[in-house]
């Protein structure tokens, strides 16, 4: 594809967001509910997305990748031993208190 269609479904795509967001919220100033730093908080979201998509967009185009399978076999090799050396920094994990805990349940590795 020629990199003006890629414009061109861009476009298509944005306008096609920004209509929802029109139906969704027709006087704007009325109807939205959020603060003047939530709005830009998410304006800025959306920034960020979009610069990380054209960045993508343009890698992909420049960059020469290897091959799919090899790709796997990096990835697979690499999680391997990054999940060995987690095994043995912390052995016993992180101990993380996810959720609530009823003081009558304790389970057996607790001693705290």
């Amino acid at each position: 594809m020629e990199t003006i269609s890629w414009i061109l479904i861009v476009s298509i795509v944005v306008f096609i967001l920004l209509g929802v967001w029109g139906i969704k919220f027709p006087r704007a100033g009325k109807d939205w509910n959020k603060s003047r730093s939530e709005t830009m908080s998410m304006i800025f979201s959306m920034l960020i997305f979009l610069a990380m998509f054209l960045m993508l967009w343009y890698l992909m185009g420049v960059i020469e990748w290897p091959d799919a399978m090899d790709l796997i076999v990096w990835i697979s090799a690499i999680t391997f031993f990054v999940l060995i050396i987690l095994a043995i920094v912390l052995p016993k994990g992180t101990r993380l208190r996810l959720g609530k805990k009823d003081n009558k349940i304790q389970a057996a590795d607790d001693d705290d």
